[in-house]
């Protein structure tokens, strides 16, 4: 009856939904290109496009935001350079924030 309501339905294992691509990798071994980003041990890294107007609010009043920031997360933040630039990105109004 389900198939006459008109509702997709989920696909079945055995039948992989075909309008996704598949991943890339051994997904056996759970190798996939998706688990670079994070390391076995629980780490993550990342970037962040802020705008450069709204650097000032994450870095704060002689960089005491920042530091707490990274004192409290146990993480290291880097900021990009002035003539870094995030690919695409053609305006230099915005800072490149390294999380590691």
């Amino acid at each position: 009856m389900a198939a006459d309501s008109g509702m997709d339905t989920c696909p079945s294992p055995e039948m992989p939904d075909s309008r996704k691509r598949p991943l890339d990798g051994d997904v056996e071994n759970g190798d996939t290109k998706r688990s670079h980003y994070g390391g076995a041990d629980g780490t993550f890294h990342f970037k962040i496009l802020v705008p450069s107007i709204a650097a000032g609010a994450i870095i704060g009043k002689g960089g005491e935001t920042i530091a707490q920031l990274q004192k409290d997360a146990g993480a290291r933040v880097k900021m990009s350079k002035a003539n870094d630039f995030y690919p695409g990105d053609l305006k230099s109004s915005n800072v490149i924030f390294k999380v590691k």
